[in-house]
């Protein structure tokens, strides 16, 4: 299977806005060929520092099975009970519904949101 245009201008990329939450920005659809990158994001997070995870994926316009099962994967490693938050918009957030990650993954409308919910955790 050939890859789109619009796949190959996928990207991630971290920050931390506070000490120990992370904000994973996936750009671009999440698929067979990219979930790879997200992983490799993911895996690289500092579990021992990281309390809070906010995965936004406000720019993506699809996921597949691959995509979901690599952040089922990162919620299992992480440390915490409280569920990681994930930014998306309508067409990705019917996956999750679909699947019933509604249930795993805290889902938001913005970053800010996210972030407010994530903080006030603590």
């Amino acid at each position: 299977m050939e890859r789109t245009d619009e796949s190959s201008r996928f990207f991630v990329e971290t920050r931390w806005p506070e000490e120990a939450v992370a904000v994973v920005r996936a750009v671009g659809e999440i698929d067979l060929y990219t979930a790879p990158q997200l992983h490799e994001a993911l895996a690289c997070l500092d579990t021992e520092r990281l309390r809070r995870l906010v995965v936004d994926l406000s720019e993506c316009s699809f996921i597949d099975s691959t995509g979901l099962g690599v952040l089922v994967a990162a919620r299992k490693r992480l440390r915490t009970d409280a569920p990681p938050a994930v930014v998306c918009q309508a067409k990705v957030r019917e996956v999750f519904l679909i699947t019933g990650l509604d249930r795993v993954f805290a889902l938001c409308d913005t970053v800010e949101e996210a972030l407010a919910v994530a903080i006030a955790a603590d």
